[in-house]
């Protein structure tokens, strides 16, 4: 059953570039996450506010819409290009997840 209320606010942003503001209009006011989830995007001047268009009472968990907000920044800095792209966003977070990952005595003595 789809909600009464069928828009949640995931995100926020009160200040939006410029060219990160081209890019958001050029997405439209609707977008479809890899996931299929579908986002209003509000832009009003230089704030947006993100909000997932809910399918039914229950929300995805909370990590699910995360990772659609990832995949949004990474389309966005791919729109907007210099000097960042989606794939570097990507990159730098494999690397801080490697960097996060506890090591063993025998590792840390090997370095």
């Amino acid at each position: 059953m789809k909600p009464t209320i069928d828009r949640l606010p995931v995100l926020v942003e009160e200040a939006v570039w410029p060219k990160f503001q081209v890019a958001v209009q050029s997405l439209g006011t609707i977008w479809t996450a890899p996931s299929g989830r579908e986002y209003e995007l509000d832009l009003a001047g230089y704030r947006l506010v993100v909000s997932l268009i809910l399918e039914s009472y229950e929300p995805p968990p909370r990590a699910a819409i995360d990772e659609d907000l990832f995949e949004l920044a990474c389309l966005l800095q791919d729109i907007v290009g210099d000097p960042w792209s989606g794939q570097a966003l990507r990159d730098m977070v494999a690397l801080w997840q490697r960097k996060a990952q506890p090591s063993s005595p025998a590792a840390d003595r090997a370095s």
